[in-house]
């Protein structure tokens, strides 16, 4: 069976947007079966958190994240706008 992953994780982040939690999950569940450990995963795995308001969870995941690869920009600034969007600008900076 071909399942396109690309999809999935769109259905996801829309899921996330709408608010549709049952949704986020099961997009998030399915891609975690496949790639439990990738960094993409990971960072799905942080947004989750973040929607459901647990900044700490989320931002400990991307700043791991960010501490094995300093080159993960897509991780940096994940963790820079749930800073901002969380008005914590100053752990940002």
């Amino acid at each position: 069976m071909f399942v396109d992953f690309y999809l999935i994780e769109e259905f996801f982040y829309a899921a996330l947007a709408l608010q549709q939690r049952d949704w986020a999950d099961f997009f998030l569940n399915v891609v975690h079966a496949h790639f439990p450990k990738q960094v993409k995963t990971m960072r799905m795995l942080a947004m989750w958190h973040e929607s459901n308001g647990e900044i700490l969870r989320a931002s400990n995941i991307l700043i791991e994240l960010i501490e094995n690869d300093p080159s993960d920009h897509q991780s940096v600034k994940r963790l820079a706008a749930a800073y901002r969007d969380f008005d914590m600008e100053q752990q940002a900076i």
